[in-house]
């Protein structure tokens, strides 16, 4: 329009009508073909913002599903775990445990894997030291179950009966080898109704801990006693070789009962000291006895110290929980440390973990006192360093 009304060669008469008609078409027309680009563009974008806030929102909800999903197996095995632990099944235990640390390694759960890894340890443990137990190598297994004792705090106590039911076994079994051999001493040397005193020991012991073997020696061990009593004793060796080796087995049992006792085994040497007294009765000879009493009367005091000292350490323990349910941790860790030591010197190694334990857990609890403390000392003191500049600020 501008180059039609400037240019001197057109002849022809423009008339407004014309002129409008040209700015409208260019105005109108043209301005409906950039909104129409401009709408487009704009469904465009909004068409590809919904795409992506759709693709966005589906991500999430299969994200949130899998994890939910995987949190769910973690759960379940890790509960099939307990339950197998439960009807001391560790093999399955095993299998359920692997199963679970999986899961919370694909969760990154470290808390749960940390926990886990607990429980897998225990669960190893306790195989290991089954396959020596049914082999019947009861020392081996002895060592391994009092090792798995050591992580059994940290897995919930999984397992602790069970591997408590073990020891005493093991415990017991060794006490009826221990009453069958000092039996066996007696019925060598025709002490005839001590060794069987021994034997019903053994044979008892074995009853009480379900030790079938044991019963069957002990009960064949009786039937030889009684046969021999039946019997009338013809003398397979002259009656001073007889003395003499009742009076050197008199002493070898003096000499065991020393060692068990510098052991601590009050027990054994004072059921080593009445054999000792046995066999020297039957040798005939009386210079010793006065001695083994006094040493059996030294046993008989060992122990009751022992049970003294292990009542005590048990008030200490029981103080320190009280303590230690009244917020009052640092008298519950004095009280645990003392406990803690009296077991130690006692050889009592279950009650010693279990007070390294709670021992663990008061001093967590200190620990987070005095971290509280430090940053509300840290926070005081900062407004206490806020509080002068402002002064020093408002001085000047």
């Amino acid at each position: 329009m501008e180059t039609a009304l400037l240019d001197k060669k057109t002849e022809k008469y423009i008339d407004n009508y014309t002129i409008a008609g040209i700015y409208i078409d260019k105005v109108f027309i043209e301005s409906d073909t950039k909104k129409k680009r401009r709408r487009k563009l704009i469904l465009i974008s909004s068409i590809v913002a919904v795409v992506l806030i759709l693709a966005t929102v589906i991500a999430i909800y299969f994200y949130t599903r899998y994890r939910k999903e995987l949190k769910e197996d973690m759960d379940t095995h890790y509960d099939k775990m307990l339950k197998f632990i439960e009807m001391e099944n560790y093999k399955k235990a095993d299998t359920e445990c692997e199963e679970s640390i999986k899961k919370a390694e694909g969760l990154r759960d470290k808390d749960m894997k940390e926990l886990l890894y607990h429980y897998e340890q225990v669960i190893e443990g306790i195989l290991e030291a089954d396959e020596k137990y049914n082999t019947e190598s009861y020392s081996e297994a002895k060592s391994l179950y009092k090792l798995v004792l050591d992580e059994i705090p940290y897995a919930d106590n999984a397992g602790l009966s069970y591997v408590k039911g073990k020891l005493d076994f093991i415990s017991g079994y060794e006490s009826v080898n221990l009453s069958l051999d000092n039996g066996d001493i007696l019925f060598d040397s025709e002490i005839y109704e001590r060794a069987r005193e021994r034997y019903n020991d053994a044979k008892n012991e074995s009853r009480k801990i379900g030790y079938e073997e044991g019963k069957l020696k002990a009960e064949a061990k009786l039937l030889a006693v009684d046969q021999a009593i039946a019997k009338d004793q013809e003398g397979k060796q002259a009656e001073a070789d007889k003395q003499s080796k009742n009076f050197q087995s008199a002493n070898d049992m003096l000499s065991a009962g020393d060692e068990a006792l510098s052991k601590g085994d009050f027990l054994s040497a004072r059921a080593n000291y009445n054999t000792a007294k046995d066999l020297l009765e039957k040798s005939g000879e009386s210079a010793g006895l006065a001695e083994i009493e006094e040493k059996i009367s030294t046993a008989d005091k060992k122990i009751s110290e022992s049970e003294e000292e292990k009542n005590t350490a048990s008030g200490y323990a029981i103080t320190g929980d009280e303590a230690f349910l009244r917020g009052d941790f640092e008298t519950a860790r004095e009280n645990y440390e003392y406990a803690r030591r009296l077991y130690v010197k006692l050889n009592d190694e279950i009650n010693t973990i279990q007070m390294d334990k709670k021992l663990n857990d008061v001093q967590k609890r200190i620990d987070e006192i005095k971290q509280k403390e430090a940053v509300s000392s840290t926070a005081t003191n900062e407004s206490t360093v806020q509080q002068t500049s402002e002064s020093e600020s408002s001085s000047n």
